[in-house]
């Protein structure tokens, strides 16, 4: 059981286990998802006002917010609220990119939204004699894929980066649009290429910054378990920073022209965030070369020592990946029944991820055919739109027993 930090029930948050002395109720936060965090907050601010329009910074939209988070990051949370709704989109864009690039595997980054509906939690009390009673109450608050990331697999280490990503890419964009008064554009001067005219337009995206945040908002809950699961919290704050690192190693120097009918006398360039799918594929490629790690001496080394020594840059694991195959809440796995797979191939494993072979594990598949409506024979009219009609097309998918 992870060691947490235990404090008053009146606190709101997610948890994994109460615990009751002396019939003093209290929370113990060290269960608490991240993604189901996320997932909260985004569902709060969608039904408050305040949270949509980050200029809004009122103690209501604050409070509801920010009590939702740790203890150590609700003082980041509040101190800068206008980033909050970043935090959130930068969290969906890693999760979106983390299913595009696994979306024809075993594994395909689902679960997020997914709560166990069996699960229980327990309240425990002792009575008058000491003994302990315990009895049935509401369900915790973990995602599947809060299973998955505490299990320090090579999965976890691939959420955790892309998250971290996706919070920095937000949250710098964010900056660079005004969002927020505490952060804008970076104005750095770095070096100019020498083959060129060329002067810094003085407003950069401020990666720098964007990093920053994400560090100190997601280690904080890493930082608290350092004492109780020392290895974990190090891959995991060391998965994090992958993530940072693939924003900032992609940025790239975009450039302005200026001169006499576009002659481009003079450069005016400044360094942009790139497109997110290059960083998703970034980390794809740091995936696939991924280091399985142990905790030696007070630090984290390689497992197998023939294998050399792992760079910043490179995703670490402890754990072995689950069996994606079949479903089991507690090792965050959804399984593969009812997934729509390939059924054009042969049965060897040189097929691709999404053939019915691989992506049903070896359990077979049925047909399921269907009718659905879709558009068809579109044609704009002046002016200004397009009407279609709908025509109906027969659907036949294979279906993972």
């Amino acid at each position: 059981m992870p060691i947490g930090i235990c404090f008053p029930i009146r606190t709101s948050g997610l948890l994994l286990l109460i615990l009751i002395m002396s019939f003093h109720l209290e929370f113990c936060i060290s269960g608490r998802g991240l993604v189901y965090t996320m997932i909260k907050i985004h569902k709060i601010g969608v039904r408050h006002q305040g949270f949509q329009n980050p200029f809004t910074n009122d103690f209501l939209s604050t409070s509801k917010i920010c009590r939702n988070v740790l203890k150590n990051q609700k003082l980041l949370c509040e101190e800068h609220f206008p980033l909050m709704p970043s935090v959130i989109s930068g969290f969906m864009l890693g999760i979106n990119e983390c299913q595009f690039q696994f979306l024809n595997h075993v594994w395909n980054c689902q679960g997020h939204n997914k709560t166990d509906s069996q699960e229980i939690l327990l309240l425990q009390r002792t009575n008058i004699n000491n003994k302990v009673i315990q009895k049935k109450s509401r369900k915790p608050k973990n995602t599947y894929m809060d299973q998955l990331i505490s299990k320090s697999t090579p999965e976890s280490a691939f959420i955790l980066s892309i998250i971290s990503a996706g919070v920095s890419y937000q949250v710098t964009k964010a900056c660079s649009q005004g969002v927020h008064s505490n952060c804008g554009c970076d104005r750095t001067v770095y070096d100019a290429p020498k083959d060129s005219k060329f002067t810094w337009s003085g407003c950069s995206h401020n990666i720098h910054f964007g990093a920053a945040f994400s560090r100190r908002f997601l280690d904080a809950r890493e930082k608290k378990r350092l004492k109780g699961q020392t290895a974990a919290a190090l891959t995991n704050m060391h998965n994090n920073h992958v993530g940072r690192e693939s924003v900032i190693n992609k940025m790239r120097i975009k450039c302005k022209c200026h001169g006499v009918s576009g002659s481009c006398e003079m450069k005016t360039c400044s360094r942009n965030l790139p497109s997110f799918r290059v960083v998703g594929d970034q980390l794809k490629e740091s995936f696939q070369k991924i280091f399985q790690v142990d905790f030696v001496d007070n630090k984290l080394t390689p497992k197998y020592p023939s294998k050399e020594m792992f760079a910043e840059v490179d995703m670490l694991y402890l754990n072995d990946s689950p069996d994606h195959c079949n479903h089991d809440f507690q090792r965050g796995t959804l399984g593969t029944n009812g997934r729509i797979c390939n059924a054009t191939y042969k049965n060897t494993n040189q097929e691709p991820e999404n053939s019915c072979y691989r992506l049903c594990c070896q359990r077979g598949y049925h047909i399921k055919t269907y009718i659905k409506d879709e558009q068809c024979r579109c044609k704009f009219k002046w002016c200004c739109k397009v009407i279609c009609e709908i025509c109906q097309r027969n659907v036949i998918d294979a279906i993972c027993n």
